[in-house]
């Protein structure tokens, strides 16, 4: 996202990037924000103003609201998250928003709602394409104007459920042939002391 925030900054002058990620403050470790900065969430809570929120990233050329401590859905689905993403389309030429999955969140669904173009991300070594699939109709069925597909190769790699339950299979053959050595040397050592 930051590296299709910094592309779209090379066409027009004024690009925000807001972080609803519910789980973690991801950007803010990556762009490396200083924690005291307020986020969105102590905008949405009137603990903060939104232009107290906004952080310059410099070297991008970018400003940045970070999630600050974890967003919920019914804080950010208030009217105040309305009214910011109105109050920010006068200022701003592109907004990014980043948030989780739409299968998997509410508040995916209801940014979706208020957006021009929606990023249809898909991890091309995870992604399920049913998963893909139902994304996809969701979004039709929001009547999104724009959905860019986007094929993510890069990132950490996540070892997939069959990997996992092989890696425990093969651990648990090992136990269980160790235990049978040390048996049968165990019963070795009886029979030549008899």
């Amino acid at each position: 996202m930051i590296n299709t925030a910094c592309a779209m900054n090379s066409l027009v002058p004024q690009v925000l990037v807001v972080d609803c990620d519910l789980k973690d403050d991801h950007f803010s470790q990556l762009l490396k924000i200083p924690p005291e900065k307020p986020g969105l969430e102590a905008f949405l809570t009137g603990q903060s103003s939104l232009q107290d929120c906004l952080y310059r990233d410099e070297k991008r050329h970018l400003d940045i609201i970070a999630s600050g401590a974890p967003v919920h859905a019914s804080q950010a689905t208030s009217l105040n998250l309305q009214a910011m993403i109105l109050e920010l389309r006068n200022i701003y030429d592109a907004i990014f928003i980043h948030c989780d999955p739409i299968l998997t969140s509410d508040l995916a669904e209801f940014l979706s709602g208020h957006a021009d173009v929606t990023v249809l991300v898909s991890q091309g070594d995870k992604t399920l394409y049913r998963d893909l699939y139902r994304s996809a109709v969701f979004f039709f069925r929001l009547e999104i104007p724009a959905l860019a597909p986007l094929l993510n190769w890069g990132g950490r790699k996540d070892k997939d459920v069959i990997t996992i339950q092989l890696e425990k299979f093969q651990k648990a053959v090992y136990r269980f042939a160790a235990k049978r050595r040390e048996k049968a040397a165990a019963g070795k050592k009886e029979v030549k002391q008899s």
